[in-house]
């Protein structure tokens, strides 16, 4: 069933079992990750094969970053093989795409369009990450917090990618 019929009277509990606030650090990390990997699907809608199974990828590992962020004392997910994954990846990507100099402004084609909104979520889901770990009950294990921070490059390049802005 999608609802509990419990009437959560501004609570939701999270994947630990734990009942919080909706407000709280978790629902708002969890929701904008919720809100990135949405993005990533319109994306993918009419993105080429290459991109849209690295899409498929990330999608998949935001689901294990939001576990991990939303239940407190869980192991990280992230041993280091899923950001040097992504490190590689992204410096593989770097070397293909003729960087534009300065700020771009977006929206040189629908899916570049698509791809920074959903990057500029990534950042601010970022920016909420790292209220959980300031909290009194914190990860130690910060690796989410640094694949968050380089998913975000690696969107940008997928961005311009798709534009057809390649090396020649």
């Amino acid at each position: 069933m999608v609802t509990t019929k419990q009437g959560d009277k501004g609570f939701t509990q999270l994947a630990d079992g734990n009942r919080v606030i909706k407000y709280s650090v978790y629902c708002t990390v969890c929701g904008t990750i919720d809100e990135f990997t949405s993005f990533l699907g319109l994306a993918k809608v009419d993105s080429p094969l290459f991109i849209s199974k690295e899409i498929e990828t990330i999608q998949t590992n935001l689901q294990k970053v939001c576990t991990y962020l939303s239940c407190v004392g869980l192991t990280n997910p992230f041993d280091g093989k899923l950001l040097t994954q992504l490190e590689e990846k992204r410096i593989s990507l770097e070397r293909r795409v003729e960087l534009p100099r300065g700020f771009i402004i977006p929206g040189d084609t629908k899916i570049s369009a698509i791809l920074d909104i959903a990057r500029t979520v990534c950042r601010r889901a970022e920016r909420e990450a790292v209220k959980i770990f300031k909290g009194k009950n914190k990860p130690t294990d910060t690796t989410v917090l640094i694949y968050l921070n380089r998913l975000s490059d690696y969107i940008y390049l997928l961005a311009r990618f798709s534009e057809g802005r390649i090396k020649h």
